[in-house]
């Protein structure tokens, strides 16, 4: 946590040191993108308070995959009554929930607006089911690429002794693993387990990529030893890109001088909670990561050149039509600070 000073007339409510605290170690975070028609207009907003008296400390998709959840809190340490957290849409149904999404009560609401009241520096949990968005976002069409696999790193539960993805021959757990993966609204087909359903790049393979009016060609790699540097051809057009490690920590804090802070390059594209090892027995909570590399096509592209590099191992490739991916970070998200 970062603290700051500020000197005010008044008591903590009228110099708003709440807000204050919540911008210092939450400043806003700004992204660009291409300019693009739409449908939203310049403004729009998921959810908003009539208040700052109540403020929306999460917004997210309720773990059932029915609604919404959203979290709030009182922060002025004076009851509220009435006030109102404003939706895009209608809503359907709303109830209050506890930390676990489990009912506790009945919600208020009328139309868009959910009805909030809350005691002293109480926080609050909703579960806000939505009418459909009159505005849908196009589908984007994807094709999977062919490519050809000899190794087995995705294995069942049954079968962990003939899977390895690294030289320990840990692999990846397919129960944890869907068989198309969904990221970012891009479609991937992942092997078969228990198969050879990987392509270790050991020897540098060229596969044919689909035609159609395709932009981008994605690839979820992962590295087996270390974060690697690679070069991916494509028609004679060579991409350079970093392939992250399988495994390991995506970021860590520093401590004094024992560690260093670092959050990992890299968009990861599918997660598991703990890997496979040859002996038969789950290595829980040793994650597994798929990062997804993404590189421009022009019109008509036909070869795509995978590096030469025993580390790296390739578990999916899709071309896409994807016109919205050009949205990129306007400020350093990622900042940790070392705690001496």
């Amino acid at each position: 946590m970062t603290y700051s000073l500020v000197g005010h007339d008044g008591d903590h409510n009228r110099a708003g040191v709440v807000e204050k605290g919540e911008l210092l170690n939450q400043p806003l975070l700004s992204f660009t993108t291409p300019k693009h028609p739409g449908k939203l207009g310049r403004r729009f907003s998921f959810v908003a308070a009539s208040t700052p008296q109540i403020a929306v400390k999460a917004l997210k998709k309720a773990e059932d995959g029915s609604g919404y959840i959203v979290r709030v809190f009182e922060t002025t340490g004076r009851e509220v009554r009435g006030a109102e957290l404003a939706f895009p849409v209608r809503i359907v149904s709303a109830e209050e929930v506890n930390g676990i999404e489990e009912p506790v009560g009945e919600a208020r609401f009328e139309g868009n607006r959910l009805l909030v009241d809350a005691g002293h520096f109480a926080p609050k949990t909703y579960k806000v089911t939505l009418a459909e968005a009159p505005v849908a976002a196009p589908a984007i069409e994807n094709a999977f690429v062919d490519f050809p696999v000899n190794q087995n790193s995705i294995s069942s539960d049954p079968f962990k002794s003939v899977a390895k993805v690294d030289k320990e021959c840990n692999s990846y757990a397919a129960e944890l693993m869907p068989e198309v993966i969904v990221h970012g609204g891009i479609e991937y087909r992942r092997g078969e387990p228990d198969v050879k359903n990987v392509l270790n790049c050991r020897e540098s393979v060229t596969v044919d990529l689909p035609q159609g009016d395709y932009n981008k060609v994605y690839i979820l790699a992962s590295s087996s030893r270390g974060d690697r540097k690679a070069v991916f051809d494509i028609d004679g057009r060579k991409y350079e890109a970093v392939v992250p490690y399988y495994s390991g920590f995506r970021a860590q804090w520093a401590w004094a001088d024992k560690t260093k802070s670092f959050v990992k390059d890299g968009t990861i594209a599918h997660i598991g909670n703990h890997r496979h090892k040859m002996n038969g027995r789950n290595d829980a909570y040793t994650f597994t990561y798929l990062y997804r590399l993404g590189f421009d096509i022009a019109p008509g592209a036909g070869k795509l050149t995978l590096p030469e590099d025993a580390d790296i191992n390739i578990f999916a490739i899709t071309v896409s039509g994807n016109r919205i991916d050009g949205t990129r970070w306007a400020c350093e998200p990622r900042a940790l600070p070392v705690i001496e």
